[in-house]
């Protein structure tokens, strides 16, 4: 299991104990593909 998404679960567990959580897992999705779509714009900006 990849550590970054372990830890990112435990991390939203605890926070559940005293604030409103929305944890999402995208399985096969690689660590930081939310930020493609930004460097896809970068990289339309910087033509």
């Amino acid at each position: 299991m990849p550590p970054l998404r372990d830890e990112g679960e435990a991390y939203a567990r605890k926070l559940e104990a005293g604030v409103e959580v929305t944890a999402a897992r995208y399985n096969g999705a690689i660590h930081d593909f939310s930020l493609l779509n930004t460097l896809k714009a970068l990289c339309r900006l910087s033509r």
